[in-house]
């Protein structure tokens, strides 16, 4: 009987990337005759798709593929090209040329969070002599070049956002209209381990504590706090713990806080101890999920609602991960 295929989840790369697109071991299309002379004997196919392929819903349409034998088109995640990792279920093309196929993406594998994805698609020959004709198995090869490369296309696909709201497709994964806990800690960037503990200790102390929120708040990188990236944070983050203007903490009047200026703002808040919740003077991990989760926590009724979640997440969405000298 045959094995189901089976749908591995896995999460697509921040960011866009530059791609080259193309057959493994072929420059160009203009190479598909030479490319089909060398593998007589072999089972032979190609597929046509531009390097960046807009997603419809969870549907990619790949505008060509021709094949000498029944095949079967998948897609994979990208750096896992010999796997048969599938992240869309295979579909049967018949001996010739087919347009318009259409992969389906499974929802649970597409990253509404990510408007860009890098996947690879993949060729199978249909085994006519093991396993089930008609119906793809682990007796259906991936099809390869006589030098045994194989026959693939590395693309970008575009993820159309237009009607998608993060809270509700994605983070709100039980579908409750609020987030708990444990799904309130994927909504934002973590980088507890690579950057907030600078000592790599396994928890914040103050100093780190403070610096971590610092970091957040420097959108541009520059290693101060504009009046715009203060206004922004006091909006989403730290009302609770300063009430008292901009204009009052900078100090030498030049527009922008230092980190000293920035740490002396909450020297006196207890935003830190409220945090640290077995008071050793260090938050763990953990305990800055809690942390986060209370502050923004803004009816304290134990879940984040999507009014909460829309007033903190544009904060949030804009921690990025890079190198500071702290």
């Amino acid at each position: 009987m045959k094995r189901n295929t089976q749908i591995k989840k896995f999460r697509l790369i921040a960011g866009i990337f530059l791609l080259v697109m193309g057959f493994t071991g072929c420059s160009n299309d203009d190479d598909l005759k030479e490319v089909l002379e060398v593998t007589a004997g072999l089972p032979t196919g190609y597929i046509w798709i531009d390097e960046w392929k807009s997603l419809t819903g969870n549907i990619l349409t790949v505008p060509s593929v021709k094949v000498g034998q029944q095949s079967w088109l998948a897609a994979v995640p990208k750096g896992e090209e010999i796997s048969n990792n599938f992240i869309a279920q295979p579909v049967l093309v018949e001996e010739g040329t087919t347009s318009n196929v259409q992969l389906t993406f499974d929802e649970s594998v597409v990253d509404y969070t990510r408007q860009f994805a890098e996947v690879v698609l993949k060729l199978y020959a249909d085994n006519p002599n093991e396993g089930i004709w008609g119906e793809w198995d682990e007796f259906d090869k991936p099809i390869v070049l006589a030098n045994n490369v194989l026959v693939i296309k590395t693309l970008t696909i575009i993820v159309d956002l237009t009607d998608y709201v993060p809270f509700r497709h994605y983070f709100d994964r039980n579908e409750d209209g609020t987030l708990d806990l444990e799904e309130f800690s994927e909504t934002y960037p973590n980088y507890f381990q690579d950057i907030w503990d600078a000592d790599g200790d396994g928890y914040l102390d103050k100093e780190e504590f403070y610096n971590t929120h610092f970091i957040n708040a420097d959108y541009d990188w520059n290693n101060e706090i504009s009046l715009g990236e203060w206004n922004e944070g006091h909006l989403r983050m730290f009302a609770n713990w300063t009430d008292k203007e901009f204009s009052v903490y900078d100090e030498d009047k030049n527009g922008k806080l230092s980190k000293e200026e920035w740490n002396k703002i909450f020297e006196a808040s207890e935003w830190f101890e409220t945090y640290d919740a077995d008071s050793n003077n260090l938050v763990t991990q953990i305990e800055l999920h809690n942390g986060f989760f209370n502050d923004w926590d803004l009816n304290n009724d134990g879940k984040i609602d999507e009014e909460e979640y829309n007033k903190y997440y544009p904060y949030v969405s804009n921690w990025h991960y890079g190198y500071w000298d702290y």
